[in-house]
């Protein structure tokens, strides 16, 4: 089984999707279509309902909406949850 490793815990591709899930249903992103995380490549790949929700995961990620509007797509999983991470965390402490 392949698995990404953040910071010292190893995680495979299902326990990640969990936490992008939850994460983003957190954020008020309820939208989602699918989530494939592809651990061995370290990508991750959302699709959308809407323009709007992806639009918010591109700006989560700090990067431009792709040909796809209505998908996230990264070559770089873990930043992308770690940033992911970081919004809520101060999102959480704005509250």
């Amino acid at each position: 089984m392949d698995f990404i490793e953040i910071g010292e815990t190893k995680y495979d591709s299902q326990e990640l999707t969990n936490i992008a899930a939850s994460s983003l249903f957190e954020l008020g992103i309820s939208g989602i279509n699918s989530i494939d995380i592809h651990a061995p490549s370290n990508s991750i790949t959302i699709g959308f309902d809407n323009h709007e929700d992806a639009n918010l995961a591109h700006a989560i990620a700090r990067s431009r909406p792709g040909f796809k509007p209505k998908t996230f797509q990264s070559q770089n999983a873990v930043e992308f949850l770690i940033e992911l991470n970081s919004v809520i965390n101060s999102w959480g402490h704005d509250r």
